[in-house]
């Protein structure tokens, strides 16, 4: 769109705004992280989510346009 190539696209506000379009939301996307049981417990894993919960990183990510950090983010659901 910014090339002139389409007059109209899909994309998430982020991109929109970095190149300046027009944004017009259409929903909200929930996502979630999905490790095998047998890796929760790797060190990387356990210090995702544990960066997920951390009041620093959450003020970071609710600095970009578009995107939501919820209460129950980096909540271990299963195992």
């Amino acid at each position: 769109i910014s090339q002139g190539r389409a007059d109209v696209g899909i994309c998430i506000e982020y991109a929109a705004i970095k190149y300046k379009l027009d944004y017009i939301p259409l929903t909200w996307e929930n996502y979630d992280f999905v490790v095998l049981r047998k890796s929760i417990e790797k060190p990387a894993v356990r210090d995702f989510i544990t960066m997920l919960k951390e009041a620093k990183i959450r003020s970071i990510i609710q600095k970009y346009n578009g995107y939501k950090i919820y209460e129950d983010t980096g909540d271990v659901i299963c195992c």
